[in-house]
């Protein structure tokens, strides 16, 4: 049974009529909005966090406290490839270091209309790339996202495959994207029960996002990927997400790929309900589980299906 305050959580987000600020608002005013909000969730003291530059890519590096030295997550953001930035999402990734004790790399990925693809992935391999040559280990990096970020993350790995380069230790996908097609049954089937998600602004930011190349291109829908030798995976979903069958079909594939993978199914959750740990236990029992995910070898020999 779900907690009151997801019950709470969903009215309000009704309530304000997220879905009409992704429709009638401009993509520009709809970054605004976000930043305006963090601005206030990031006076909440705790951790320490440097500003880096890796080319033109602007992101930080999030340290907690008991690091396991040398461990660093690459973390990229959500935000349907258009909006989203560091300063948005630093309270999660924050978190996630904590919880994961880790250091953390997140970037200001190039968004669209302005950069469409391939700008993203060309900074996330960047970044991966800016890790190991200062002396992190492919074998200690967990690469993590959240919807967009986490079917860019997936996106990643792929790249990082085609190239033949050492992969990442694990990934972790917090209600991924990864499916710009979208010919998921859910897209459609469970619209009326997302409450953050719009399908006609889904529909326009994959469209600007991948412009005149074809969105079935796997490093754009990484869900058509080969992913033959990939590390553990560990996958998030809610169950009332219009995206549910990017991660359901997703599994499917990596496990006759013969990749571990911990697909953890959250009855009543709505998408990237992790955002939300200062007053969701659902969302803090979550970005807990991805800690035992990052730390715990005899939790990703356990890896399984798992409905909450």
């Amino acid at each position: 049974m779900s907690s009151w305050q997801n019950a709470v959580i969903k009215k309000i987000l009704r309530r304000h009529k997220l879905k009409a600020v992704f429709r009638y608002r401009s993509i520009k005013s709809k970054r605004r909005l976000q930043e305006r909000r963090a601005a206030i969730l990031n006076l909440i003291p705790g951790g320490e966090f440097t500003d880096v530059k890796i080319g033109n890519i602007k992101g930080q590096l999030i340290e907690a406290e008991n690091m396991v030295p040398g461990r660093i997550i690459l973390y990229l953001h959500g935000g349907t490839y258009c909006t989203g930035s560091v300063k948005s999402y630093r309270i999660l990734a924050r978190k996630l270091a904590d919880v994961c004790n880790s250091q953390l790399l997140i970037i200001n990925y190039r968004l669209a209309p302005e950069n469409p693809y391939p700008g993203a992935i060309e900074d996330s391999m960047m970044a991966y790339m800016w890790l190991l040559d200062n002396g992190y280990k492919a074998k200690d990096i967990f690469i993590m996202g959240d919807s967009a970020g986490g079917g860019l993350a997936l996106a990643t790995g792929l790249k990082i495959k085609e190239l033949g380069l050492d992969m990442p230790s694990g990934f972790v996908c917090m209600s991924p994207w990864t499916d710009l097609t979208l010919s998921g049954e859910s897209f459609k089937g469970r619209a009326k029960r997302d409450s953050i998600l719009n399908p006609k602004v889904v529909k326009k930011c994959a469209k600007l996002y991948y412009g005149d190349h074809d969105p079935a291109d796997f490093l754009i829908s990484p869900l058509f990927g080969d992913f033959t030798g990939f590390p553990p995976v560990m996958i998030q979903v809610g169950t009332e997400e219009m995206l549910y069958d990017d991660s359901a079909r997703l599994v499917h594939k990596l496990k006759n790929s013969k990749v571990t993978v911990r697909f953890e199914v959250w009855k009543k959750m709505f998408h990237v309900w992790q955002f939300f740990y200062l007053v969701l236990p659902e969302s803090r029992e979550a970005v807990e589980g991805i800690g035992k995910f990052v730390k715990d070898p005899e939790f990703n020999e356990k890896l399984q299906t798992s409905f909450r």
